[in-house]
Parts: structure tokens; C-alpha cells; sequence
């Protein structure tokens, strides 16, 4: 069974890519995505996938609380701050809020690939 990877990205060019990259991955299927931060969360909860990568811009909208109730209601989703800055501020922010992981959108295909089929671990988030 593939790997379903859920995108929470209001930029249409970093939608299009990840769908890209993501299209070119064995075993790794793209399940969709969402534009703002109260789609991507219900998308979350509709969609189940193994991994959702959520741009940073969305993240400044998500709780604490939110991310509470998304682990509650889809435990096994691995929720990985996706983002062009890449730096240990953001990497900081995403554990100060109870996310899974940090993922930059400069990240080579390996390393994009690697990420993804980290966090889909069981037991790795």
C-alpha cells in the first residue's frame, strides 16, 4: 500500500512541485491538498494520510490545541512543518507546537523522499 502524502500550501507553485516530486516517488501517492489553515485541517482529519506537510505560513494559524485534536482523531498522520526557510528558528517552532518534524521545500529529492518515508514509520513520529 503506497504512502498517501496530504499538501497544506496556499502557493500554487509550491502545490504544483510538491505534486511533482511527489509523482516521481515509488510506493508514494500525492492524496491532495489544501489552501489555508482551516482546510488543511479538516483535509487532515477527511483524508488520513500518512504524512502531512504543512507550509509554514499555514502553521502561524495552527493551536497547539488544534494540533491536540488532529492527534486525537488521526494518530497516525505524521505533521511536518514544510518551508523555504530553513533554519533552527523554524525547526524550534515546529517542536514548540507538538509537530512531528521539519521538512524544507530547498530539500534535495533524496532528502525529500528520505523525510517522507521517515515520518510514515510507525513508531518514528
Amino acid at each position: 500500500m503506497p504512502l498517501r502524502v496530504l499538501l497544506c500550501d496556499d502557493s500554487d507553485g509550491a502545490v504544483y512541485m510538491a505534486r511533482m516530486r511527489i509523482a516521481e516517488l515509488d510506493g508514494i501517492e500525492f492524496v491532495g491538498d489544501a489552501r489555508d489553515h482551516t482546510e488543511c485541517l479538516s483535509a487532515i482529519v477527511r483524508t488520513k494520510p500518512d504524512v502531512a506537510l504543512v507550509d509554514h505560513a499555514l502553521v502561524a494559524y495552527v493551536t497547539r490545541s488544534d494540533v491536540e485534536r488532529l492527534r486525537a482523531e488521526v494518530p497516525d498522520t505524521a505533521l511536518i512543518l514544510y518551508s523555504a526557510v530553513a533554519d533552527d528558528i523554524v525547526a524550534q517552532e515546529a517542536r514548540a507546537l507538538g509537530l512531528d518534524g521539519f521538512l524544507s521545500k530547498r530539500a534535495t529529492e533524496t532528502e525529500f523522499e528520505a523525510a517522507i518515508r521517515h515520518h510514515a514509520s510507525p513508531g518514528d513520529s
